[in-house]
């Protein structure tokens, strides 16, 4: 039975659930930890509840399938591990969930993980592989966005959560309180939106007029632990010692494919608005080559173009529709051509070096945003990061990403925005849009 949570920003459910005799326990041969006897408890979880700002996300975005269970000993081993797959809200809105079973386990001192909807790897990490508390944020799980952010099944976790659990038949008068545990779980991917402002000026540009504003993500995260690693108040994920080459980890600059379009503006229901889905990505730096970034495109049509042949210029003639042409930036302002041949003999006359001469293919430039500036353009597992495009500023780039991915982060950007976040931690930023 599927299960969809409706409460609180990321979800406000809680689920009862149990463990046969059948548990996963811990085989590790170097466990020495004393077990305690037989006991039974009940383990919920529930949304946090921390913020100001929250969103319960879609319905895609919150479906229950799988619920996985790992208790730890006191000596770090796994003790018990179980799925499960059938539960039922207690009470009809009520946003509690229980299943028919309780945990079984033993007394004594625990350490408590929760799971939702986990992909089989991570699964199997953790219940075979790497049977250890430490395991949880010290094991990268290499993963893509679908693996954690496919409609109808976001992956989620909690933090790692203490218990000292009480003897108790599962039968006998009640369970006893410190058997009733609740953990706070996440979704695994952080969540992006793109839109305009109202009445967003996209003609008068550089001497040119946009259309097709689209997104995508670049440079996304291909692994991450399966708890969130907290060390003091910083969160690191497996990549946050910066590598030896920027972007390693990483995914590439987006497909054409994984564009779409941006969302327009006056779309007052946030769960409608057209979103992509990273991996949380964290860093000790802010090397622009290791920031998750979002990219707009835009297809640029210039009003006018410089045609002729050498000391005979036509200073500007109507260019017509969108498709490529070439561009030379000058201190007065922006130089466009239909063909290559036309801007070399422009610049060869007038001494303009030939790397100045950039070809837009099929008219499409490009604006890079790093959101969340806040915290050093680090990007959080159950963060919803809602980007609104103030104002577009100039011709974009003529490729996606950073120029220089060796650099720290270039905060001057022609595309000005405004991010808000929230749990779904939105944050909301506006933007202007900036070549770099």
């Amino acid at each position: 039975m599927k299960a969809n949570f409706k409460y609180v920003m990321m979800m406000a459910a809680a689920l009862t659930m149990g463990l046969s005799s059948c548990s996963n326990e811990s085989d590790v041969v170097d466990d020495t930890s004393k077990e305690g006897v037989k006991t039974y408890a009940s383990i919920k979880f529930s949304s946090p509840s921390t913020y100001a700002t929250s969103h319960t996300g879609t319905t895609e975005e919150s479906t229950i399938n799988t619920v996985d269970v790992f208790i730890y000993n006191s000596g770090g081993f796994l003790k018990n591990h179980h799925q499960f797959s059938t539960f039922a809200e207690t009470t009809p809105g009520s946003g509690v969930w229980e299943t028919t079973q309780l945990m079984e386990t033993t007394s004594g001192a625990k350490q408590i993980y929760v799971g939702i909807n986990l992909p089989g790897e991570i699964r199997t990490s953790l219940s075979t592989t790497n049977k250890t508390l430490a395991a949880l944020t010290s094991v990268a799980q290499a993963i893509t966005v679908a693996d954690i952010a496919t409609n109808n099944n976001f992956a989620m976790g909690s933090d790692v959560n203490s218990a000292t659990f009480i003897a108790w038949d599962g039968v006998t008068g009640s369970m006893p309180a410190a058997n009733a545990i609740t953990v706070d779980v996440k979704r695994f991917a952080s969540k992006i939106t793109v839109e305009e402002k109202a009445n967003l000026a996209l003609a008068n540009v550089d001497g040119g007029t946009l259309s097709d504003l689209q997104f995508a993500l670049g440079q996304v995260n291909k692994s991450t632990y399966a708890a969130q690693k907290k060390v003091g108040t910083t969160i690191e994920d497996p990549n946050y010692a910066a590598p030896s080459t920027p972007g390693d980890g990483l995914t590439a600059t987006p497909a054409v494919a994984d564009y779409s379009a941006v969302n327009a503006s006056g779309i007052t229901l946030i769960n409608t608005l057209v979103a992509k889905y990273a991996p949380e990505n964290t860093n000790d730096n802010v090397l622009a080559g290791n920031l998750t970034y979002v990219s707009v495109s835009a297809k640029f049509a210039p009003t006018n173009v410089v045609t002729g042949t050498t000391g005979n210029w036509n200073k500007e003639t109507p260019h017509g529709t969108n498709g490529k042409f070439w561009c030379i930036k000058t201190t007065t302002g922006n130089l466009y051509f239909k063909t290559v041949t036309e801007a070399d003999a422009y610049a060869t006359e007038y001494l303009i070096p030939a790397a100045n001469i950039v070809e837009y293919t099929s008219g499409t430039c490009y604006y890079t945003v790093y959101v969340n500036k806040a915290k050093n353009y680090d990007i959080f597992r159950n963060d919803f990061y809602q980007v609104i495009i103030d104002e577009i500023m100039g011709l974009g780039d003529s490729t996606e990403g950073p120029k220089v991915p060796t650099n720290p982060i270039d905060l001057t950007t022609k595309i000005k925005v405004e991010v808000k976040v929230s749990p779904w931690n939105l944050e909301s930023e506006n933007v202007s849009l900036i070549p770099q």
